[in-house]
């Protein structure tokens, strides 16, 4: 499976959702605030293995590492976000919607950047998962301005 990353600036170009075929549900999401993934990263996981790998990677500086949650790959796939590495604290991740458009998923993903907030001086590296339904079709991350 392919998939594409797109930044785009807050009002320079927005899809309506008005012209998805339709936002798909997320089942679940799990976020993490200081995970063990130090770069920015977008994946689409489709197997159990991977989904175990990418979870205790992320979970990594946490102990006990929590378990795996439990995912049907027959039925469901994971979409993942990971922003790496940043020197402080305030730092945010999420997945914000997904949208079914023709032959083509695209995942709106937006980071939140501590904005002079009073934050805790710490590594952070946050990342997020998003449980959806399987889709055999091409993923396109779209990154928008929180």
């Amino acid at each position: 499976m392919r998939f594409i990353v797109l930044s785009l600036a807050c009002g320079i170009f927005t899809i309506s959702s008005a012209s998805a075929d339709h936002e798909l549900k997320i089942v679940q999401q799990w976020k993490v605030v200081n995970s063990g993934i130090k770069v920015e990263k977008y994946r689409v996981i489709l197997s159990a293995e991977e989904w175990e790998a990418e979870w205790k990677q992320v979970h990594s500086r946490s102990f006990p590492t929590p378990d795996v949650p439990k995912v049907d790959f027959a039925k469901q796939m994971v979409l993942a976000f990971h922003v790496g590495a940043k020197r402080t604290g305030g730092y945010s991740v999420e997945i914000r919607r997904i949208e079914k458009l023709h032959d083509q998923l695209k995942v709106h993903v937006a980071d939140k950047k501590p904005d002079g907030d009073v934050v805790s001086q710490a590594l952070t590296a946050p990342s997020c998962f998003a449980l959806i339904q399987r889709q055999d079709m091409k993923v396109i991350f779209i990154r928008d301005q929180k």
